[in-house]
Formats: C-alpha cells, sequence, structure tokens
C-alpha cells in the first residue's frame, strides 16, 4: 500500500479538501439522545454533544510538508467559503429550539500563559484538553490560567423548521421571537465559551471572534417567498434590540464586539449583510465627536 506522501500531491489535495468540507448528518426529529439544556434567564435551548465533527487539527500535526500542503488547501477553502464552521438549529416549535454543530473544519487559535503565546490552526478544545490531561496523570499543579483567543473565519447557521407541519408562514411574532434569541444566546454561548457552548474547563478562558455569521433560512419548498422574507428581514433588525438595549437584547451586546458581520440567506442565496464591527466603529466616532 502507498504511503500517504507517495501519493501524486493532486490526489493529496483531494484529501484534504474532503476532511476540509466533511460534515455529520443532518439531525433528525427523532434523535432524542445525546441533548443538554442552556439556560440563560427565561431562554433556555438545547444542544447536540455527543457528537463532535472531525477537524484538521490532528493532521496538522503529522509533519511540515503535510502541514504547508494542507495549509494551502484551508486557505483555499477558505476564498471559496469552504471552511466555515456549520451549526445547525432546528426549530421544533415554540420555546424549543436545538443546536447541533455539522461542520468544525479548523480554527485559528493564540494561547497565552505566563506571556508564552502559541499560535495556529487547533481543533477548538484541544489547549483544554491537553492542559487538563496533563495535570490528571502527572500529578503536577496547574499553571496560571490560559487565555485562549479564538477567530472564526465563518460561522454558518442553517435556521429551519423540524417540527411537524411547521410552515414559516404559520410563524407568529412571539414564536419567532423567542427563536431569534435563542440563536442569539447560542451564539453568546460559542463567542464565550467555543463550540462547547459551556465552559467545562478551569484551566483555560476562551475569548471568540468571528468575522462572518452567516444565518440562512433553510425551506421545504412549500414556504412563500414573501414568507421568507418577512422572517430573514426579522433576523436583520433583530441587531436593533441588541443595538438599543432593548430586553432581552441587552444581554447580547457582547456580540456587537465579537461578531465583525452578519449575513442573512434564504437557501444559500444572500438576502442582506449588516456589518456589525463598521456600525460599532462608526458609534463610537459620533460619540467621541458629541463629547468633544
Amino acid at each position: 500500500m502507498a504511503q500517504f506522501l507517495e501519493l501524486p500531491r493532486e490526489l493529496r489535495d483531494q484529501i484534504y479538501y474532503a476532511l476540509i468540507t466533511s460534515a455529520l448528518p443532518r439531525s433528525r426529529l427523532e434523535d432524542g439522545a445525546g441533548w443538554e439544556e442552556r439556560t440563560a434567564v427565561t431562554t433556555t435551548y438545547r444542544y447536540r454533544k455527543e457528537l463532535v465533527p472531525v477537524n484538521c487539527a490532528t493532521f496538522l500535526r503529522c509533519n511540515r510538508q503535510v502541514y504547508a500542503e494542507l495549509s494551502e488547501a484551508i486557505q483555499f477553502a477558505k476564498e471559496k467559503d469552504f471552511a466555515a464552521l456549520t451549526l445547525e438549529c432546528m426549530i421544533r416549535d415554540i420555546g424549543h429550539t436545538e443546536f447541533a454543530w455539522r461542520k468544525i473544519p479548523f480554527v485559528e487559535s493564540t494561547c497565552t500563559a505566563l506571556d508564552n503565546e502559541r499560535n495556529g490552526i487547533t481543533s477548538p478544545s484541544y489547549f483544554d484538553t491537553l492542559q487538563e490531561l496533563f495535570h490528571k496523570y502527572m500529578l503536577t499543579p496547574p499553571p496560571e490560567k490560559l487565555t485562549r483567543k479564538t477567530l472564526l473565519h465563518q460561522l454558518w447557521v442553517d435556521v429551519k423548521l423540524a417540527g411537524e407541519g411547521l410552515h414559516w408562514n404559520s410563524f407568529n411574532g412571539h414564536v419567532l421571537s423567542r427563536a431569534k434569541w435563542h440563536i442569539c444566546l447560542a451564539l453568546r454561548d460559542i463567542v464565550e465559551n467555543g463550540s462547547d457552548f459551556q465552559s467545562n474547563s478551569a484551566l483555560t478562558t476562551t475569548t471568540t471572534d468571528v468575522e462572518e455569521v452567516v444565518l440562512n433560512l433553510v425551506s421545504d419548498g412549500s414556504d412563500k417567498d414573501d414568507d421568507l422574507k418577512i422572517v430573514a428581514e426579522s433576523l436583520i433588525t433583530l441587531w436593533n434590540n441588541v443595538w438599543l438595549g432593548r430586553d432581552p437584547g441587552t444581554l447580547y451586546r457582547i456580540l456587537l464586539y465579537r461578531v465583525q458581520r452578519v449575513r442573512v440567506c434564504i437557501g444559500g442565496r444572500t438576502y442582506k449583510v449588516r456589518n456589525l464591527r463598521l456600525e460599532l466603529q462608526r458609534g463610537h466616532s459620533e460619540a467621541g465627536s458629541v463629547h468633544t
């Protein structure tokens, strides 16, 4: 059997792209095991904890040649929007929203401890696992708490109705409002705690920035375009409540600082884009001019 590096570069590139774009199957309504609840104030959602997608981190640590070639493949995938982290958002009914990761190809992290800094493309919980296992089995006192800064190139969220007989045109304002804040809570948990949604590490604090969040409305084909556009518009205007601090928007103001822009899509096609980072900079500039 031929060794991996003995294969032609074209075949190795195909393997790299398959690794980057691989995803878990979509969750089904009857998939009842492996879910955990997350609650903040009056908002609760469930997330899939047992199934975690594969990522490129182990492959990148094989050797320098694989690291160089896979890094080139990752850069190409980023340019073509093939490297997004993919999260599935399933709205069951009023007050019940579930999230499951389908794809986490890589994240770009900087880990700092005692003025020592590590950089690289890693798996989301690599530093947590490494530190905790080392101190568990080596019986040594833990170091000063690590700070991991992570950059997500693109976080793609497929938003779909998963309850029986649900259609976007049957969503009244109250149901849609609850689902929108479930999405905000999940995004806040990701930027604060990483892909695990809840931080279980006593050794690491996580700071995550996202270049782009894509909220993609998924339809089964039976919904009217006008109904989908009404829902898409509500996902754009949602950020007005966050900006103005209207309840419960005030709970999610951290997203204005951690997410650069939000793109809302219908069936994968862009509906509107909102540049939160530009709005934030403009707001700071206007506030400064008022005080001067």
